[in-house]
């Protein structure tokens, strides 16, 4: 299969056909990187790095089917899922008057494998029946949600549990993990710690946050793939405040699990 890149200018260019689905590099496989509209086809920097293929049908007589070049690399497989959209694309002006997506590679590429690219095939989507609609892109699986909209409060400067999700026993996979709260404190420039772990052990977010106005809530979200193993998993909202003699406090506590496809 043909490997389709863009060149330095932005235009295309074709590898003859091989065997792989991909372009091989000096020590890993190759992408295409953007750097201010220069393209070019850097090595993925480190071993354990995820590339994107993505796979077209064109209306090309000869070589109908064309392979081209993912435009990021991921250090890990869930991110590389999230990331890699076919509306993130750039695609400039695409040599081909038709086209149609087929299926998105995910390659995992190393320097220490024996094959000749380097690489191994991580994960296939199938892309042929896509709607184009860039809004559903992710394709997500709507799996676990739960909220508490109570004011939780404490004056610890250790650790304590202010809301917690536990799962239903879930497949093996990789998930979207959203969670949003509303953190105050009674005394402002003083700060907080809020914490999102699963399990008690992985670490999704944890930040200082200092409100500028006191007894005042602000609000926080933010989301993180991650890969769960098959069964039943906790998802916890800590909180603890930093200098002692405050009172800190999270409301409008909610996570919501989505599965990656």
């Amino acid at each position: 299969m043909a490997a389709s890149l863009r060149h330095s200018n932005g235009l295309w260019r074709k590898d003859a056909a091989t065997t792989y689905p991909l372009k091989q590099g000096t020590a890993r496989i190759k992408y295409n990187l953007d750097t201010g509209g220069t393209w070019s086809q850097p090595d993925a920097t480190a071993d354990g790095n995820f590339v994107a293929m993505w796979v077209y049908g064109t209306n090309s007589r000869t070589e109908p089917v064309i392979a081209i070049l993912g435009q990021r690399q991921d250090t890990n497989v869930g991110a590389s899922k999230v990331n890699n959209l076919v509306s993130n694309l750039d695609l400039g002006a695409f040599p081909f008057a038709e086209k149609r997506i087929l299926y998105r590679l995910i390659f995992e590429t190393d320097s220490t494998f024996a094959n000749t690219p380097k690489a191994r095939l991580a994960h296939v989507q199938d892309l042929r029946e896509r709607v184009e609609d860039p809004a559903n892109e992710y394709n997500l699986s709507f799996t676990e949600y739960d909220e508490d909209e109570t004011v939780f409060q404490t004056t610890s400067q250790t650790y304590v549990q202010a809301f917690r999700l536990t799962t239903a026993s879930l497949e093996e996979g990789d998930y979207l993990i959203f969670y949003n709260y509303a953190f105050a404190l009674t005394a402002n420039n003083k700060d907080l710690d809020v914490r999102v772990q699963v399990d008690d052990v992985t670490t999704l977010s944890e930040n200082t946050l200092r409100p500028t106005i006191a007894d005042f809530y602000f609000p926080t979200s933010g989301f993180k793939a991650l890969n769960l193993s098959a069964g039943v998993h906790t998802v916890d909202i800590d909180l603890r405040i930093v200098q002692g003699g405050n009172t800190a406090s999270l409301k409008e506590k909610r996570i919501t699990f989505f599965k990656i496809p």
